[in-house]
Protein backbone atom coordinates (compact mmCIF):
# COMPACT_ATOMS: atom_id res chain seq x y z
CA UNK A 1 0.00 0.00 0.00
CA UNK A 2 1.53 3.31 -1.02
CA UNK A 3 -0.04 5.62 1.59
CA UNK A 4 -2.58 5.43 4.38
CA UNK A 5 -4.21 8.32 6.23
CA UNK A 6 -6.11 7.96 9.50
CA UNK A 7 -8.11 10.70 11.25
CA UNK A 8 -9.04 10.65 14.93
CA UNK A 9 -12.30 12.58 15.36
CA UNK A 10 -13.93 13.57 18.64
CA UNK A 11 -17.67 13.01 18.59
CA UNK A 12 -18.25 15.30 21.59
CA UNK A 13 -16.08 18.15 20.22
CA UNK A 14 -17.19 17.44 16.64
CA UNK A 15 -13.74 18.06 15.25
CA UNK A 16 -10.64 16.25 14.04
CA UNK A 17 -8.08 15.79 16.82
CA UNK A 18 -5.17 14.35 14.86
CA UNK A 19 -4.27 12.98 11.47
CA UNK A 20 -1.74 10.22 10.86
CA UNK A 21 -0.10 9.66 7.48
CA UNK A 22 1.84 6.45 6.84
CA UNK A 23 3.68 5.63 3.62
CA UNK A 24 4.84 2.36 2.07
CA UNK A 25 2.73 0.32 4.47
CA UNK A 26 3.04 -3.48 4.50
CA UNK A 27 0.90 -5.62 6.79
CA UNK A 28 1.34 -9.25 7.75
CA UNK A 29 -0.36 -11.67 10.09
CA UNK A 30 0.97 -14.89 11.59
CA UNK A 31 -0.80 -17.46 13.71
CA UNK A 32 0.75 -20.48 15.40
CA UNK A 33 -1.66 -22.34 17.63
CA UNK A 34 -3.13 -19.79 20.02
CA UNK A 35 -0.41 -17.18 19.36
CA UNK A 36 -1.09 -14.40 16.90
CA UNK A 37 1.28 -11.78 15.56
CA UNK A 38 0.49 -8.65 13.53
CA UNK A 39 3.43 -7.30 11.55
CA UNK A 40 3.46 -3.69 10.36
CA UNK A 41 6.26 -2.28 8.25
CA UNK A 42 6.33 1.31 7.00
CA UNK A 43 8.79 3.77 5.53
CA UNK A 44 7.51 7.07 6.95
CA UNK A 45 5.02 8.22 9.56
CA UNK A 46 3.77 11.63 10.58
CA UNK A 47 1.07 12.42 13.13
CA UNK A 48 -0.29 15.97 13.10
CA UNK A 49 -2.23 17.71 15.86
CA UNK A 50 -5.27 19.21 14.11
CA UNK A 51 -6.44 21.42 16.98
CA UNK A 52 -6.43 25.12 16.05
CA UNK A 53 -4.63 26.24 19.24
CA UNK A 54 -1.99 23.49 19.20
CA UNK A 55 1.47 24.62 20.32
CA UNK A 56 3.06 21.63 18.55
CA UNK A 57 1.30 20.89 15.24
CA UNK A 58 3.49 17.83 14.52
CA UNK A 59 3.25 15.19 17.26
CA UNK A 60 5.45 12.54 15.63
CA UNK A 61 7.52 12.50 12.45
CA UNK A 62 9.96 10.02 10.97
CA UNK A 63 11.15 10.91 7.51
CA UNK A 64 13.71 8.64 5.87
CA UNK A 65 15.27 6.45 8.53
CA UNK A 66 18.26 4.11 8.24
CA UNK A 67 16.15 1.55 6.41
CA UNK A 68 15.63 3.90 3.48
CA UNK A 69 19.20 4.66 2.46
CA UNK A 70 19.77 5.22 -1.25
CA UNK A 71 23.05 4.94 -3.05
CA UNK A 72 23.92 6.95 -6.18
Amino acid sequence: MAELGISLISESLRQELCFAELSQVALGFQQKGERQKLLIRLADIQIDNQLANAQKPVLLANRGGAGNSQED
